[in-house]
């Protein structure tokens, strides 16, 4: 990683917590430090369509915030299909409370999740497995950002949870599906993205059945 594009992560971190009216938190070096990671893996690996230093902190990272503010102490998080490390690894940088599992079924794309994960000092478990042959323990919340179709997402993550445990839908606009048997909708935010103006949707699923 070339110096200059590594200052400049973390000079549009601190721009785009500030243009969103958050202060940049104490982690923004270690946030860095996954993108410059990201952006080094990313020119011999398909890891992300973030080509550019501003485009993986404004989509990238500003995507991820608002899901690490709504996280209950202490949780259990899994991200399913986390090649890039986007949800997972920004909530393990931002949230050292929340247990988070990485879940990912390619070895290179493991491999870089353990690469950018001991760059960013980042406290996670990473997993190769699919997830339809996974069977863990129940998680808290269940995440997973660009790998499904959003129903497919919530037919999937249903088992991960346990019952009044949380499936997260990380949604491009406010169109939001609807839920499968055995999910209810709970909470949505709605959030802006710093620069583009793009906006975004959490949708928040309580499992109501076992």
């Amino acid at each position: 990683m070339a110096g200059s594009e590594a200052e400049e992560h973390l000079a549009l971190l601190d721009a785009a917590f500030r243009d969103s009216g958050r202060p940049a938190p104490g982690c923004a070096d270690r946030l860095a430090a996954f993108l410059d990671e990201l952006a080094m893996w990313s020119t011999r690996a398909a890891l992300t369509g973030l080509r550019t230093a501003r485009s993986r902190v404004e989509d990238g990272i500003m995507d991820c915030v608002p899901l690490a503010g709504i996280l209950p102490p202490g949780a259990r998080l899994v991200d399913v299909g986390s090649g890039n490390g986007l949800p997972g690894l920004v909530v393990a940088v931002m949230r050292p409370d929340v247990r988070v599992v990485l879940l990912e079924p390619s070895a290179r794309r493991t491999a870089f999740l353990r690469a950018a994960s001991s760059a960013a000092s980042a406290d996670c478990e990473i997993v190769r497995e699919r997830v339809e042959d996974w069977r863990p323990e129940p998680f808290d919340v269940a995440v997973s950002r660009a790998v499904f179709p959003v129903p497919r997402w919530l037919d999937l993550a249903r088992p991960l949870v346990r019952p009044g445990g949380s499936v997260v839908a990380m949604i491009a606009g406010d169109d939001l599906p609807e839920p499968p048997v055995g999910l209810r909708l709970d909470v949505t935010e709605s959030y802006v993205l710093p620069w583009s103006a793009r906006r975004r949707s959490l949708a928040v699923f309580e499992r109501v059945r076992p």
